[in-house]
């Protein structure tokens, strides 16, 4: 057995009196895939921020190659050869995909007493740098205009390009199409076959257990267990990670229809045309697709954040109009984001803050605050919500808990029509279920439930009825019980029903 490559002995970090890491250790060899599992705030997200030079730890060693090493800033981290791909991607959208390859790199030429960039220079480097990893990228296209996984692989490569023997994955199938994903798996093997040490971070087990070499679970700041491949089972990783053993709920019945709270005819918008959809009282209607079908797009659209290009939005039987999403918000049409960094989460503000700025208790013309806050402390409690308490700043809590924050703030605000982006993106299986059941508990107070999400499986647990969006038209609507995810995945890749997809 080779020697470990990479070695965290004993890692330790609090953030005022919480522990958050208490003396972790973790090895991953050459040639390695190694996964790492764990509830939202088992501390995954600290490891790796210490790892790439984030967050200084309080205690322990990295070793790297069997030497002891300081990483105290992200550049320690770089010129050590490791390499962190965040589920939120760290490029700048309005350079090309060159120019953030060799982001502080660039090959300079003189012109007297200036230096300036050698933008052919740059472009050649790149090009040869892509055409080595084998990705079909355009070196001079902006970021701005590509896809999410064709984003993923420009930061992959830019990692490569700082010699990355080292490189974590963090929820890397997040927002990936499922042909995304297979491109993935296949790079990955690829980064096996080179040598390179991979620490694979993710949620969805059945990816671990097909890429993991190995698995490590965290479980409240410390390693509960390693395992190899095939000597855990899905439950008892499951159960290494939460501590309990976590009971699937029962999926309701499929609700039979109320009467049409808000229905969409002929409506277009950016990325999508045409779609006819109607969403029922006491119903979740759950729209699925690849990444860019345009399922995010509609819900956007129906609450007022992007603009309607087309047809007919009626709310209760009338014709409205939204000029923004307050108008929506107004008449009772609220939207959880899927993109909690950019749309759902205030930067700098509190967990109470993101908690309740929504619908802000009142005393007079003054905000009451000590009512807020018992308010926030009651929604943290609510929504089994993991934090220093309610002054912690809300960005800096786990993705899984950020999604639960902008989750419940829309949850609490009693609608009449809820549209749910990506729910439980980034959520723990715990906490999934605690979200499902939210989703379903509103569905039987009434309120007509829209959820989009890429994944099949998701969209089958809570959707009464199914949509399929491929190419930005609703390509099929049908009852649960009419349809399955052979039937579903059929739609979405355009194939004809029945045959091999």
């Amino acid at each position: 057995m080779s020697a470990p490559l990479l070695e965290l002995r004993g890692i330790r970090k609090r953030f005022h009196s919480t522990t958050v890491l208490d003396g972790v250790d973790l090895e991953v060899r050459a040639g390695e895939v190694h996964a790492l599992v764990g509830a939202n705030g088992a501390g995954k997200s600290t490891l790796i921020k210490i790892l790439a030079g984030a967050y200084e730890r309080d205690g322990g060693e990295i070793l790297l190659y069997g030497d002891v090493r300081r990483i105290q800033t992200p550049r320690d981290a770089l010129n050590l050869g490791i390499g962190v791909i965040y589920q939120e991607f760290q490029l700048v959208p309005e350079l090309s995909v060159a120019e953030n390859l060799l982001l502080g790199q660039e090959p300079l030429k003189r012109f007297g007493p200036v230096r300036l960039v050698d933008r052919r220079a740059l472009l050649k480097t790149a090009r040869e740098h892509l055409d080595r990893l084998g990705f079909s990228l355009d070196a001079a296209r902006p970021v701005r205009t590509l896809g999410t996984g064709e984003r993923q692989l420009v930061e992959i490569a830019r990692a490569l390009y700082r010699n990355a023997r080292v490189l974590v994955l963090d929820e890397p199938t997040a927002a990936l199409s499922s042909h995304e994903v297979e491109r993935l798996f296949s790079l990955i093997d690829d980064l096996r076959q080179r040598g390179l040490a991979l620490i694979y971070i993710s949620h969805h087990l059945e990816e671990v257990f097909h890429v993991g070499d190995r698995i490590s679970a965290l479980r409240d700041g410390r390693k509960v267990a390693t395992w190899s491949r095939g000597a855990v089972t899905e439950h008892e990783l499951i159960r290494a990670m939460v501590g309990r053993d976590v009971v699937e709920l029962d999926r309701p019945t499929a609700a039979a229809a109320g009467d049409v709270q808000l229905r969409a005819e002929g409506l277009c918008g950016p990325g999508f045309g045409g779609v006819d959809l109607s969403l029922y009282r006491g119903q979740i209607t759950a729209l699925t697709g690849a990444a860019g079908a345009g399922h995010t797009e509609v819900c956007r659209v129906l609450a007022g954040s992007l603009p309607r290009q087309g047809g007919r939005i009626s709310l209760g039987g009338r014709e409205v109009r939204w000029r923004s999403p307050r108008d929506a918000v107004r008449a009772g049409v609220l939207m959880a984001p899927g993109d909690r960094k950019g749309m759902g989460i205030v930067p700098g503000r509190s967990v109470a803050v993101n908690l309740t700025f929504a619908d802000l208790r009142t005393r007079g013309p003054l905000v009451d605050s000590p009512a807020n806050r018992r308010e926030a402390v009651a929604r943290i409690e609510r929504y089994s919500i993991r934090c220093l308490g309610p002054d912690q700043e809300a960005q800096s809590l786990s993705g899984g808990n950020q999604q639960k924050v902008v989750v419940g703030r829309v949850a609490a605000r009693g609608a009449s029509v809820y549209l749910f982006d990506e729910p439980t993106r980034g959520v723990d299986v715990g906490a999934r279920e605690e979200i499902y059941a939210l989703i379903h508990r509103l569905a039987a107070e009434g309120a007509a439930i829209c959820v989009s999400t890429p994944d099949l499986q998701e969209a089958l647990r809570l959707g009464d009825r199914i949509g399929v969006m491929r190419g930005g038209r609703l390509v099929a609507l049908a009852d649960r019980a009419d349809t399955d995810e052979t039937a579903l995945l059929s739609h979405l890749l355009g194939a004809a029903p029945g045959k091999p997809a």
